[in-house]
């Protein structure tokens, strides 16, 4: 059962308001035609009040600031165990595993949810305009950077869909013609190279491009399996070049046709 536990923990803050460094945000301004709504400014006031409680005290390490964080929602009554378990039953999953453990600590086989404390989402309807609240969400970032009371690093957009990061393109563009603070949106496949490497992939994009190979050419077959196969087609009185290619391949493979 999902709780929404962080927007009652920073409703249950201390009255009394954010230090006057963390305050004067426009939040409802955001282009000559747009402004958003009022349920869109209380979404970001509580990223707002968020990012105080996690970076409000000055001199912690990160790994103190989740400790912190973490306590604050054990205080206020969180009493799941949402560990991560580190699944190895797969030479993919194992992989996978071990990028992971490349960058957190795990513990019997676990990473403690600890370690990924520090994040808040935004759950809002489909078409309730959270791309613009992402939009004005850099803005605050950027301002936060500016004022010196967070870290100033590199934000990152990621969506599992081309056409959201294309109305995330569209409504920056809109975004930027206010004349003020200027977003400028960089596709991560224009990043430098890495060496030995001729182009950037996406997640998932290996993958797709080797359905769409196989799509055309084929699906790669094992010698053998082909031979097994060919003997099959020969028992039951099947032709098979109807079904298969050519499969006397000098690297010792057939393929599927596409429409066997």
């Amino acid at each position: 059962m999902s709780v929404i536990l962080l927007q009652q923990m920073l409703d249950n803050l201390p009255a009394g308001g954010l230090p006057p460094n963390w305050r004067s945000f426009d939040f409802e301004s955001f282009s000559r035609e747009k402004s958003l709504w009022d349920y869109q400014q209380a979404a970001l006031a509580y990223a707002q009040k968020a990012l105080w409680r996690y970076y409000g005290q000055p001199g912690l390490t990160s790994a103190q600031r989740k400790a912190d964080f973490y306590r604050w929602y054990l205080d206020f009554g969180l009493d799941q165990n949402l560990d991560i378990p580190l699944d190895k039953s797969s030479a993919a999953k194992r992989q996978l595993a071990a990028l992971q453990e490349t960058y957190y600590d795990a513990v019997d086989e676990k990473l403690s949810y600890a370690q990924f404390i520090n994040s808040i989402c935004f759950w809002m309807a489909t078409g309730s305009g959270k791309t613009l609240v992402i939009v004005k969400l850099v803005e605050l970032l950027h301002e936060l950077i500016k004022r010196g009371e967070i870290p100033n690093n590199d934000i990152l957009i990621l969506a599992h869909r081309d056409d959201l990061l294309a109305q995330l393109q569209e409504h920056i563009s809109d975004y930027n013609t206010t004349g003020g603070f200027y977003i400028d949106l960089q596709e991560l496949r224009d990043s430098p190279l890495a060496d030995g490497q001729n182009r950037i992939y996406t997640h998932g994009e290996k993958e797709a491009l080797a359905v769409e190979e196989q799509m055309k050419k084929g699906i790669p077959v094992n010698h053998n399996t082909m031979s097994e196969l060919i003997d099959l087609c020969k028992y039951l009185g099947i032709d098979p070049a109807s079904y298969f290619g050519d499969y006397t391949l000098p690297e010792g493979q057939g393929r599927l046709r596409p429409n066997y």
